[in-house]
């Protein structure tokens, strides 16, 4: 049972899993608010983060601990996490009351603890690893939310 719940964190940081819930993020929300720019935002900014995340790795060329033959800083799974988990905060936090926005950053902090932990329990990366992931992806996120300029509707 716990090595299942470590799989979980680490699914909830992979891009190949996460993927698809963020599309189906997008489409409910657009649907939701009648608004696809900030979904088209969000998409964009996930596809930055794989590319940006490739791109640091091919500079730094730090290899992974257990395939020297690949690079593992920053953090991918990181970066796309904080940027995935980040980016729907961000939005849900927008027009929600003070203790909810709180809510929302606790939970957010957790999942993102939950799910790097897995990475590092199951030594795919080292903490050096995950907080470069943490800070490429804060600065990917803090620029597309920056950039969107998106406040939506409130109800």
């Amino acid at each position: 049972m716990p090595d299942l719940l470590w799989m979980i964190g680490l699914a909830l940081a992979n891009e190949q899993a996460m993927l698809p819930v963020g599309i189906s993020y997008g489409f409910i929300e657009g649907f939701y608010r009648r608004q696809w720019k900030p979904i088209v935002w969000f998409l964009l900014l996930l596809v930055t983060s794989v590319v940006m995340g490739e791109v640091l790795k091919s500079i730094f060329k730090v290899p992974l601990i257990f395939d020297h033959k690949r690079y593992g800083f920053p953090s991918g799974h990181t970066q796309f996490a904080t940027v995935f988990y980040g980016w729907i905060y961000s939005q849900l936090s927008l027009a929600a009351p003070r203790y909810l926005r709180i809510i929302y950053a606790a939970l957010t902090m957790s999942i993102l603890a939950y799910a790097v932990t897995a990475i590092v329990h199951y030594g795919y990366h080292t903490w050096f690893d995950i907080a470069g992931g943490f800070v490429s992806g804060g600065i990917i996120l803090f620029l597309g939310t920056r950039l969107t300029l998106y406040k939506p509707k409130t109800l």
